[in-house]
């Protein structure tokens, strides 16, 4: 027999497990998990699996230039996520729309590193000027990457308005029939695939027919490159499914970025 509660506070998850009133949980903090890790009468593991987590960037506005999209993925600081946020053993890089662990990922695709210095010049090019607002829109579980890219941009003159809203309004907003002018500059989101399988992965994020509501492409990104690429990549046989995989990885990281590629999360349970 499996009984399984829903109890939204991760303090009283921790403490149901250490008592022995629950026998498996999920979604602690890193500190929490660290600590647990001391007791012997638990066991934490935390194995990397497909998910990847991104900032959506609407192209549209400030971002319709993917030279702003690509200064908004070397202004963000990766280590202080990765590091920080997930102490260093709860999440690594993500560097496109494919995890590490899925057929056709690419390890040697395009990799951003944090560099204030080109964010400022791809800004001076794409007219971005200092003084410029951006809205973030977040849910209560995604409030440190915008916190992090918020603090990167100020350094650049740039405003990043960070807005909490609960998960339905969220949706509301994300999956909403508004244009892409009218939608928020930035939303942070996570994905994975339900087959190993890299169109499976990239198409709902991806292609132009999948914007909002038919899809989760929230930034209304469009790019014919990428859509020629999914189209072809539906039916193809592997070694076909693989080279055109890791065409769109180098498309849609170094060329034309529809997200910051924040992280992989490792599915910690205890």
């Amino acid at each position: 027999r499996q009984v399984l509660r829903s109890i939204s506070d991760s303090t009283t998850r921790r403490e149901l497990l250490e008592r022995g009133q629950a026998d498996i949980t999920v979604d602690l903090t890193p500190l929490d998990f660290n600590a647990l890790k001391q007791n012997p009468k638990v066991r934490v593991i935390a194995p990397y699996a497909t998910e990847i987590q991104y900032i959506v960037m609407t192209e549209a506005g400030p971002l319709a230039s993917p030279l702003a999209r690509q200064a908004l993925s070397y202004a963000f600081n990766y280590d202080a996520l990765i590091n920080g946020v997930y102490r260093g053993g709860y999440a690594k890089r993500s560097y496109g729309p494919l995890a590490s662990t899925l057929l056709g990922y690419d390890p040697n695709v395009f990799k951003y590193h944090t560099d204030l210095g080109k964010a400022r010049a791809l800004l001076q090019q794409a007219g971005v000027k200092p003084g410029t607002v951006l809205t973030y829109d977040y849910v209560a579980s995604d409030t440190r990457a915008g916190e992090i890219l918020q603090a990167q941009l100020a350094q650049l003159g740039i405003t990043v308005k960070l807005q909490l809203l609960d998960e339905a309004a969220w949706n509301n907003i994300f999956y909403g029939t508004e244009p892409a002018g009218q939608r928020p500059n930035l939303m942070p989101y996570g994905w994975w695939p339900d087959y190993n399988d890299p169109w499976d992965e990239c198409v709902s994020l991806l292609a132009s027919n999948q914007a909002p509501p038919a899809g989760s492409n929230g930034g209304m990104y469009h790019n014919k490159q990428v859509d020629a690429l999914l189209a072809q990549m539906k039916y193809a046989d592997q070694e076909t499914l693989i080279r055109d995989a890791r065409a769109l990885q180098d498309i849609t990281s170094r060329v034309d970025p529809p997200a910051i590629w924040v992280d992989e999360p490792a599915q910690a349970t205890v």
